[in-house]
């Protein structure tokens, strides 16, 4: 429930915002983060900070899937450690590809907020099967690149 209620409240900040700045008339490329992070540690910083707790988060997870596999230590700490490489070998290919195609910020809100309706749905006992997760996942995507590069033609037929 805590976790299907963290998704959903970052969903629901990252769209308060974005319509907030579209109200106000900002540009996507102007918003600038505002979070506590940034403005105590500045945004180099709060990355930094942001990138661990992150790591940290997501090898918690990879030390428990360790712990059931094994008991050994040595699996657990691999287990642990390739987590955290992988994580940050996919962060860096997405962030990379993000700034490349900016609509994926909003598709990848889109399905954390469908994962926080997903995972706060099984508290009821109402599952949604993976597999209905990951065909709404390539959808979103291939709309995603889609919306991309139908916004790229206006663009470059408007600055011709």
């Amino acid at each position: 429930m805590i976790g299907a209620l963290y998704l959903l409240w970052l969903s629901v900040s990252f769209f308060r915002e974005k319509f907030k700045s579209k109200e106000e008339g900002e540009d996507d490329k102007e918003r600038k983060p505002t979070g506590w992070l940034v403005k105590t540690f500045g945004f180099f910083w709060a990355t930094v900070i942001s990138v661990e707790i992150m790591d940290l988060a997501f090898s918690v997870d990879s030390i428990l899937t360790a712990l059931a596999v094994s008991e050994e230590v040595w699996v657990i700490l691999l287990g642990g450690m390739i987590g955290i490489l992988l994580m940050r070998g996919v962060a860096t290919f997405f962030i990379s590809l993000m700034n490349r195609v900016p609509e994926l910020e909003t598709t990848a809100y889109v399905l954390i907020t469908f994962i926080a309706i997903k995972m706060g749905l099984t508290l009821v006992d109402i599952h949604i099967p993976n597999e209905i997760f990951i065909i709404i996942m390539v959808v979103a995507f291939l709309a995603t690149f889609v919306i991309h590069a139908i916004r790229k033609q206006r663009v470059e037929k408007h600055s011709h």
